[in-house]
């Protein structure tokens, strides 16, 4: 049970939000607890302060709490008064309490507290620690008998409420105790006078599985590390507590008590407050309080690429603790964003862009990592990324007194390419459930500008790499294509033989046939249902034309198995593609480039589409490129007409070619040897004139 004034007054400890600007450089730590990066972070990060720059995360009567803490130099004196002189447990500053004044024993003397950075409705896995050191002077005892203290760490339920305080009660000797002068400690889940007394050796609880517990009788004046460690003990809530001599490994014998408080784990959240529940001795002296937690690193720290490429950033999580309280592993919530940079707002939560590895929202492996991939939307910039562990409940949230949550920031310099040659576009497809008998009709599109008559653009070696949910991936190869701009085209064809070969005027359309596929999913992946897949395509660009440059894009919709369908999927001529989404030959609607006119009316819902009039899929987002000029045969320019397009020359021999199959105009280069002759070589073979 709680003590009355607890149970009154836990509540009390619920207002508080301000920033923690603490750096400090940890030489040490005792009892099992790394040395820390030091922060002051909301859980599941770490808390620390050594009182080294301010009293940040504690609280007293001047923003919300109760008593007094004030900020000492090491060796700071008090007229002889409690530990006046000492020096600080470690670095060159700690902290003095005093509960509220006037103090009138038998009456409770609240004292400051803190939240360990805040509260937290979510028992970390390894449970967790927390512990502060506090300055015993025994000479001050002797002349001052039955003067106590009660500090509690407390600890939340799974709902964010209070459940439970752990206490451990401290006080000078009485006039009636025998030995030396000192301090008696116990472990109870009571605090202050009416509630418990340290000397109790049966302090509650005492039901089994709790035994009595003996206090332990402390007699020399020094620095001690008081801790409560939170753990699962077989589906139940088990407290140690632990007294050190600050700086030691070795625990005060006598100074080690369990208490098992009966909590089903169900229940048990995260760490509550840390307070001075009864704080009698005026200029307590305390040092180095803190809560285990978890670090995050995130890598690479920097990293260059070119636009329109993918980028993976990877967090670890460690535990500031070595015996594990926390255990870094499997099941941490890790949130991505692109903060500021070309590519701001993409997210992984809710997932918005990218993917998350393992699959997932972007929880940690067993060996606390987990990676997040998004894709450059092609502009050139600086990307700041930022990984955080997720902003807590509004329940456990307060006002005033909480630290703000761990996230760490990288960068990602996304450089412009003259020209690139291969682009890859992920996407991710509905849920939606795929028959093994239906189609799938995967189709892309592009637009580009600085087109000219003549001008080609090729689209070849492509890929579909599809990462099923079942973690399995699977490769699809798409035909080639080739796109070419003439101005004698009045409206736009497509044609299969062997691959696409789409004719478009030169002012295009704002959706250009690049290419597509149909394939039954059985064929794909046999009878794994692709739905919610994560799906890539990846293809080489090339252009006859310098200064070229596209947006493309992709789809994919179901198509009902039917003879009619398996047909086109045997013949692409027999799907009817609409080659543009506006000026296509002899399709005078307004569906989008890419639909199969012929078996339209086929189509359902799943991969990226709804069915009804969703023909394509819903689009993929949207890359940009410039494509490198990989050809040798540029458009025809203004000066230059070509009256042959095919001359036979045998392997190894030298042909004349007449002058009469082709003609210079005065503006077009020519030799000055021999102005009106020009050489070919084809096949190692020459034509000449």
């Amino acid at each position: 049970m709680k003590s009355r004034i607890l149970s009154n007054s836990h509540h009390r400890k619920t207002s508080n939000k301000k920033r923690v600007s603490l750096i400090l450089t940890l030489a040490s730590v005792v009892v099992g607890v790394l040395v820390l990066q030091v922060l002051a972070d909301a859980p599941p990060g770490p808390y620390f302060n050594g009182f080294e720059v301010n009293t940040s995360g504690w609280l007293d009567t001047s923003n919300g709490g109760d008593g007094s803490i004030t900020r000492e130099q090491s060796g700071y004196t008090n007229g002889g008064a409690y530990a006046s002189g000492i020096n600080s447990a470690m670095g060159q500053w700690h902290a003095r309490v005093s509960g509220d004044q006037p103090c009138v024993v038998p009456l409770p003397c609240s004292g400051p507290f803190t939240r360990w950075g805040g509260y937290s409705q979510e028992f970390p896995n390894g449970g967790y620690r927390t512990q502060i050191d506090i300055y015993l002077d025994v000479d001050w005892a002797a002349t001052h008998p039955d003067a106590r203290f009660d500090f509690s760490s407390s600890i939340s339920r799974s709902d964010g409420t209070f459940l439970r305080d752990f206490v451990f009660n401290a006080g000078t000797n009485r006039t009636i105790d025998p030995g030396p002068a000192g301090f008696f400690i116990n472990a109870s889940t009571n605090a202050t006078r009416s509630g418990a007394f340290p000397e109790n050796t049966c302090p509650n609880p005492s039901t089994p599985p709790n035994v009595c517990r003996a206090p332990v009788h402390i007699t020399t004046s020094g620095w001690y590390t008081f801790r409560h460690t939170f753990r699962d003990d077989a589906g139940f809530l088990a407290v140690d507590f632990d007294i050190f001599p600050s700086g030691s490994t070795t625990p005060v014998p006598g100074g080690q008590w369990t208490i098992h408080s009966g909590d089903n784990m169900s229940i048990v959240g995260g760490n509550r407050y840390g307070w001075f529940a009864n704080e009698e001795i005026p200029d307590l002296a305390i040092d180095d309080s803190l809560r285990t937690g978890f670090n995050i690193d995130l890598a690479p720290a920097t990293a260059t690429n070119i636009v329109g490429t993918n980028h993976t950033v990877t967090a670890t999580i460690s535990s500031t603790d070595t015996n594990g309280h926390p255990a870094a592993g499997a099941g941490q919530l890790i949130e991505f964003d692109v903060v500021s940079g070309p590519n701001a707002g993409q997210t992984s939560h809710p997932l918005n862009s990218g993917t998350c590895s393992p699959p997932g929202d972007c929880t940690t492996d067993a060996g606390g990592q987990v990676s997040w991939t998004y894709m450059s939307n092609g502009t050139p910039g600086t990307d700041t990324i930022q990984a955080c562990f997720p902003e807590r409940s509004p329940v456990v949230e307060r006002p005033t007194g909480d630290e703000a949550r761990q996230c760490r920031t990288v960068t990602k310099v996304w450089e412009a390419e003259s020209c690139a040659t291969t682009s890859s576009i992920m996407s991710n497809f509905n849920g939606t459930s795929i028959n093994p008998s239906n189609y799938i009709w995967f189709n892309a599109n592009f637009n580009a500008s600085g087109i000219q008559n003549g001008t080609t653009i090729s689209f070849t070696n492509s890929k579909i790499t599809i990462v099923a949910s079942n973690n399995v991936t699977y490769m699809v190869t798409v035909p080639d294509a080739t796109i070419t701009f003439s101005s004698s085209a009045t409206c736009a064809t497509t044609t299969f033989s062997g691959q696409w070969m789409t004719t478009v005027p030169v002012s295009g359309s704002d959706e250009i046939f690049l290419s597509g596929l149909l394939k039954q999913e059985s064929m794909i992946s046999g009878n794994v249902d692709l739905k919610a897949s994560t799906v890539t395509w990846t293809g080489s660009f090339g252009t006859n034309t310098s200064g070229v440059t596209l947006k493309w894009k992709w789809g994919a919709a179901v198509y009902q198995s039917n003879s009619q369908v398996a047909a086109a999927a045997g013949n692409p001529n027999q799907l009817g593609v609409k080659p543009t989404h506006t000026n296509a030959c002899n399709i005078n609607n307004s569906d989008h480039a890419g639909t199969p006119e012929a078996i339209k009316k086929s189509v359902i819902g799943g991969a990226r589409g709804g069915g009804g009039s969703n023909f394509t899929g819903s689009w993929s987002g949207t890359q940009s490129m410039t494509p490198c000029v990989t050809t040798n045969n540029p458009p025809a320019a203004a000066g230059v007409s070509l009256l042959m397009s095919r001359v036979r020359v045998p392997s190894d021999s030298t042909t004349r070619l007449h002058r009469r199959y082709w003609r210079l105009a005065n503006n077009a280069h020519q030799s000055r040897d021999r102005p009106s002759s020009a050489c070919f070589v084809i096949n190692a073979g020459s034509v000449g004139t």
